[in-house]
């Protein structure tokens, strides 16, 4: 999936191609997706991956490759992430 041009304007967040490895296990593989601007939530049939990916987009870890892109810039160390975070530990991201 590539997202371009003025589609990409409309996004939120856009993911390409994100895959994240660990030692023995591949927790995100070859991930793609767009959301629109306000609208955002976690499904998957998998058993895994999901937080993994929370985490990359939230800056809290890196991707082994793949692309990720916002509407603003987002700081990895700011308070925004940080309470992003909670809300997603605490079960409360739809």
């Amino acid at each position: 999936m590539e997202v371009k041009g003025a589609l990409m304007e409309e996004k939120a967040i856009v993911v390409q191609d994100l895959v994240k490895n660990y030692p023995h296990i591949t927790a995100v593989d070859n991930v793609s997706f767009a959301v629109d601007k306000g609208k955002f939530s976690v499904f998957s049939a998998r058993t895994r991956g999901k937080t993994t990916t929370i985490r990359i987009l939230l800056t809290l870890i890196q991707p082994t490759s793949g692309k990720r892109s916002f509407i603003t810039s987002i700081q990895p160390d700011s308070e925004d992430v940080r309470r992003m975070w909670r809300i997603c530990a605490a079960g409360r991201f739809r």
